[in-house]
């Protein structure tokens, strides 16, 4: 997935996932760049976005070095005082 401002001018994107359309738009000005971004990610399905979540995790975790990890299940039983 890949909103509308993703894409690289030049080579060095390989750290992009696999799937994503690369593509470059211009705009005006930030305020209108940034209302596109905003737009192309409320278009997007709540699944769409977990998606989209998971592949920047995943490169960030491939960029630093870090082994692939699930997320932690974590469980606290809290007792509450009666009075």
């Amino acid at each position: 997935m890949a909103g509308p401002s993703a894409g690289a001018v030049g080579t060095g994107a390989s750290w992009y996932p696999d799937g994503v359309q690369r593509e470059i738009k211009r705009f005006r000005s930030f305020d209108e760049a940034e209302a596109a971004d905003a737009a192309y990610y409320a278009s997007l399905s709540p699944d769409e976005r977990v998606d989209v979540l998971l592949e920047l995790i995943a490169a960030h975790q491939e960029a630093v070095g870090e082994a692939t990890q699930g997320l932690a299940r974590v469980c606290r039983v809290v007792e509450l005082a009666r009075g």
